[in-house]
């Protein structure tokens, strides 16, 4: 019986064995209406990108030694561009591994969030034994249960055995010599054998059972192959699950039948902690065709076909910059505006996707950051100010006792587009300088991850924002690591019912952990350095929560656009050659799922990190910007599925897929869904907020309202990012 909501798969994604959602990032964004297509340029077939990449194949050649180059681009780049250097010189990749400080570094990350997790996994138990009610076995039933207790205070640990090409994994629940407690009330009915003076007779009764299942720990082993670039499950073994099962009751009658009691309520007791360990082996087994090894998914299409000539992207850009700053930034946070008109032109009437604000917000403060640093540009200054500005009220609007902690966005509270915010389950307000503001919480990894790549990005770079930007992240940060890398609801947030209900943790997300531990560094130090020479130990390890993430390519795609953005910012921040190095191994292997994506922002990361392939990356993201230069702006119908010129096959999403949020339901089991066999050209690809964050083989999409326009951060990032780093001119 594969129940959706069940421990190991909820422990699973806390350590990020599986492939976990980060918690909706579009909560309480409104859905756009259905509008008029205005139509797309065509391309012929599938795509996939040509030039350099690292991990673009399963096999790649030996590092050769590098010859020094000048570091082209922005000033601020040199040491960057120094360590990148050197790291490469040093030889072939780094070996993927797994080594004892660093999985100590993972475990600990785990156990400074489990006081938190701990009371979620406590209710989804409790609610997986509340769906057992009714099940029968040698005729007696599960009537009723009540007073549920776990005592899951020992957190999850990874074991694993010495490095070698074979590296065994063990995940432990809890980890030894940890133990689980559950108790629980319950009813049973049925016909029971009595024996009643030396004679068994079968009787039909009803009576109370005291439960205690004491010394629970479920053990799941793992082989993974790392003798090549890409990581390959050798042998997933079957979940090993030990517990003992105690049962006393009330009514004499039962005396003597703990034996049959057990017999009858073992499997539901497992059902309640277990399947999801069954489950989650059996996932793992199914998934090792879709693991990035020699042959990932989308590749083998037509090359993208090479454009002659296209826009001046910078004089491109820089109208949509101006027009992103007039149009889109009401509140000094970035969302999509809606026109009284379609298509182009009008005045903005509304505005949408709110809960993505803070991501998106980031996005194009990163952009901005680039080019003034770039080119000094005092438009791109006076944007950057704008949404630091809007940052400071996102983390302090929240109310006591969650001060510090990040919103999704703000609005003054007597504002008519704040109205619908009030509409929203994570919807509260809070006081900021004597000023109301309606705000949005359930604030989700994505929220975080886009903030600190933006702040991070602007205090880098631009030198005259430091002393507004290191109070924001020093209270951002300070929350994060006060409360175990967990975030919580708002305290008045309409959704917040018990008034202490979390919305997401870091556990899983070891990578965005050690970038906002490395960008508080780069801040303050004294403050933050501790912290970042603990999580700086996870480095040699980054690589499998890359990997796990990896195994589903379409599904939760956005996933690779965070990952893109922590990634950025360690490599542009790294010092150690050796500690760059692991972030080449975990670049190599999120490329080997997406360097054939045809996507220019992930592109001018990899340029970033290997300084000599910038000049040929910087010509594949502007072949890649013009193709983007033939999107609408606005809202259109993508209709590739009945395009006959695009291949359409089956996918299967497999893996376990969760928000990882009390809120909200995991997803489990096969979701075929129809997708394009190869990349769908750039110009046909569905509307969204950010292009590259949406999966290429997403065939319609549903943002079609050709009144709605969104910011054109898709094409500032990649460009400005290219541009400072000298791989376009």
């Amino acid at each position: 019986m594969p129940y959706p909501q069940n421990l190991f798969v909820i422990c699973l994604l806390s350590l990020g064995l599986v492939a976990g959602c980060s918690q909706g990032g579009s909560s309480g964004s409104s859905t756009a209406t259905t509008g008029t297509s205005t139509g797309g340029t065509s391309t012929p077939g599938g795509t996939t990108s040509p030039g350099p990449t690292i991990g673009a194949t399963a096999n790649p050649s030996p590092v050769t030694p590098v010859p020094a180059v000048a570091p082209p681009g922005s000033a601020t780049n040199l040491p960057q561009w120094q360590t990148a250097l050197a790291a490469l010189a040093m030889g072939p990749p780094v070996p993927l591994r797994f080594e004892g400080p660093a999985v100590a570094a993972y475990n600990q990350l785990i156990a400074d969030a489990w006081p938190h997790v701990a009371p979620r996994i406590e209710s989804e138990v409790e609610a997986a034994l509340q769906q057992q009610i009714g099940q029968a076995l040698n005729g007696i039933s599960l009537l009723s249960l009540s007073s549920v207790q776990l005592d899951a205070a020992a957190s999850p640990a990874l074991n694993t055995s010495a490095p070698a090409p074979t590296q065994s994994v063990l995940l432990q629940l809890p980890t030894a010599p940890g133990v689980w407690q559950l108790e629980f009330d319950a009813m049973v009915g049925g016909t029971f054998p009595i024996n009643i003076g030396g004679f068994t007779q079968n009787i039909t009764l009803q009576a109370p059972l005291q439960v205690v299942v004491q010394d629970v720990r479920a053990e799941m082993p793992i082989d993974v192959d790392l003798s090549g670039p890409i990581p390959v499950i050798g042998n997933a073994g079957t979940p090993q699950i030990q517990l003992q099962i105690v049962v006393s009751s009330s009514n004499p009658l039962l005396n003597g039948l703990g034996g049959l009691l057990t017999q009858v309520l073992d499997p539901i007791v497992r059902a309640a902690l277990t399947v999801g360990a069954y489950y989650a082996q059996w996932q793992l087994g199914q998934v090792q065709g879709m693991l990035p090894n020699s042959t990932q998914w989308g590749q083998g299409g037509q090359p993208l076909p090479t454009l002659s000539n296209g826009p001046n992207l910078d004089s491109l850009a820089s109208v949509i910059a101006d027009e992103l700053q007039l149009n889109h930034m009401p509140f000094e946070m970035v969302y999509p505006a809606v026109f009284d008109q379609p298509h182009s032109g009008g005045q903005v009437v509304e505005y949408r996707h709110w809960g993505d604000s803070a991501l998106w917000t980031g996005g194009y403060l990163a952009a901005e950051s680039y080019r003034f640093d770039h080119n000094g540009d005092p438009r791109a200054l006076a944007g950057a100010q704008r949404l630091v500005t809007g940052y400071e009220l996102c983390s302090q609007v929240v109310p006591a006792p969650q001060q510090g902690l990040l919103a999704r966005t703000t609005m003054p509270l007597g504002s008519p587009h704040a109205l619908p915010l009030a509409t929203k389950g994570n919807y509260f307000t809070g006081t900021v300088n004597g000023q109301m503001y309606a705000a949005l919480g359930d604030t989700s990894r994505d929220s975080y991850t886009g903030t600190m790549f933006g702040l991070g990005q602007a205090y880098h770079r631009i030198p005259s924002l430091r002393g507004q930007i290191a109070p924001i992240v020093e209270r951002l940060l300070t929350y994060l690591d006060t409360h175990g890398w967990t975030v919580y609801k708002a305290p008045n947030q309409t959704n917040n019912l018990t008034g202490n209900e979390w919305s997401v943790t870091f556990s899983q997300s070891p990578t965005a952990v050690l970038n906002f531990a490395t960008i508080g560094n780069m801040i303050d130090p004294q403050q933050f350095g501790a912290m970042h020479q603990q999580m700086a130990g996870l480095s040699s390890m980054l690589w499998f929560p890359t990997w796990a993430s990896a195994m589903e390519i379409h599904e939760s795609y956005y996933k690779f656009n965070l990952g893109h953005m922590n990634l950025l910012s360690l490599l542009e921040l790294e010092t150690d050659p050796d500690r760059y190095r692991d972030y080449l191994t975990v670049l190599r292997v999120m490329r080997n799922a997406v360097a054939h994506h045809d996507n220019p922002w992930f592109n001018a990361v990899n340029g970033v990190a290997l300084p000599p392939q910038a000049v040929a990356t910087g010509q594949q993201v502007q072949q890649e910007l013009w193709y983007w230069s033939q999107r609408p702006r606005r809202g259109f119908v993508a209709s590739n599925s009945t395009n006959p010129n695009i291949a359409k096959t089956t996918y299967v999403a497999n893996l376990p897929n969760a928000n990882n949020s009390p809120s909200s339901p995991f997803v489990t089991g096969p979701r075929p869904m129809e997708v394009a066999v190869y990349p769908v050209p750039i110009p046909l690809r569905p509307n969204t907020s950010f292009v590259w964050s949406s999966s290429p083989f997403e065939l319609d999409g549903y943002w079609a309202d050709p009144k709605e326009q969104h910011p054109g951060i898709d094409l500032l990032l990649p460009l400005y990012i290219s541009q400072n780093h000298g791989m376009l001119p």
